[in-house]
């Protein structure tokens, strides 16, 4: 009784302005034991997948087969990824009293990275990405290369803003699938690259922004420049709009086949064609409930 009734006095005394003759003490249990969480997987998440699409009319059919696989381990000291990927893509066309005409478009890619934090500001990684592509005239490619990476803020803030350097130097190895403008059946060059990334989080939403130069050692006129900007705007809870846009100017197209394309190629982007740049552009929104908690675990190099 007398416990509570001085609980219930505490407003009078604090209003009496006797803040300095109060004392608390919290008086701690014993801890029961604890039994610690053993996560059977460490760490790991794997994922597999595929999907395929299939259209046509009398003259006319076409089949898209896609199939992907991922093993990934992400913690705060070291983030693991390895990607395998496999598209084919097949046209068929058939006219009367002409022979079918049969156009496949293939590709497959592995991605295998590791990246370890150093403290709260450097990072190293070894990226290295491997396969081939009709559409970019290489029957096989391989390229290795080691980063560094700078974070001028610290990266326990990456969630609320980020602003990177990033610098990738290593070899690749082309072969292609016909001989290239430069007269190239396969190749083995040293390219670098120097990307600088800024983001900002807010309550009402974040902005992205990239600018990326890359080029060959051997000549450096053989180069890329990239700029990405993006953003996420909050208008309502849960409700974001989504706007981001890319551009490319693109002098390193040392992949081209020699000669001369047909209509049906080029309509069909069978194969790429020269460009001094690309862009694309998306607008979009989108609409996110559930749990409220969500933590980064590791925004480097990202």
């Amino acid at each position: 009784m007398l416990k509570n009734i001085r609980l219930g006095l505490i407003r009078y005394w604090l209003k009496a302005g006797l803040e300095d003759k109060i004392s608390i003490t919290i008086k701690r249990s014993k801890p029961a034991d604890l039994v610690e969480e053993v996560d059977p997987w460490n760490n790991w998440i794997f994922s597999i997948g595929a999907s395929g699409n299939f259209n046509g009319h009398e003259t006319y059919s076409k089949r898209n087969l896609n199939f992907n696989a991922s093993a990934r381990r992400i913690t705060d000291k070291n983030k693991f990824i390895f990607r395998l990927r496999y598209g084919n893509d097949r046209s068929e066309y058939k006219f009367d009293g002409e022979p079918d005409q049969v156009y496949n478009n293939s590709n497959k890619n592995i991605t295998l990275y590791n990246v370890f934090s150093l403290n709260s500001h450097w990072s190293v990684g070894f990226f290295s990405y491997f396969g081939g592509s009709d559409y970019s005239n290489k029957d096989l490619y391989a390229n290795v290369s080691p980063a560094i990476e700078y974070n001028f803020f610290n990266y326990k803030e990456s969630f609320k803003k980020q602003l990177t350097i990033a610098y990738r130097v290593g070899g690749v190895y082309n072969d292609y699938i016909e001989k290239t403008v430069f007269g190239k059946d396969n190749e083995f060059l040293w390219n670098h690259s120097l990307s600088l990334k800024a983001s900002v989080r807010q309550i009402w939403g974040n902005i992205n922004g990239s600018v990326r130069y890359e080029s060959y050692l051997h000549d450096v006129a053989l180069n890329q420049f990239s700029f990405n900007l993006g953003a996420r705007v909050r208008l309502f809870r849960g409700f974001t709009f989504n706007v981001g846009g890319r551009y490319d100017i693109t002098n390193n197209q040392i992949n081209l086949p020699a000669g001369n394309l047909t209509v049906e190629e080029i309509l069909l982007q069978q194969q790429q064609i020269q460009s001094g740049y690309n862009y694309r552009f998306n607008i979009g929104f989108s609409y996110t409930f559930g749990s409220m908690f969500n933590t980064v675990v590791n925004p480097r190099f990202d």
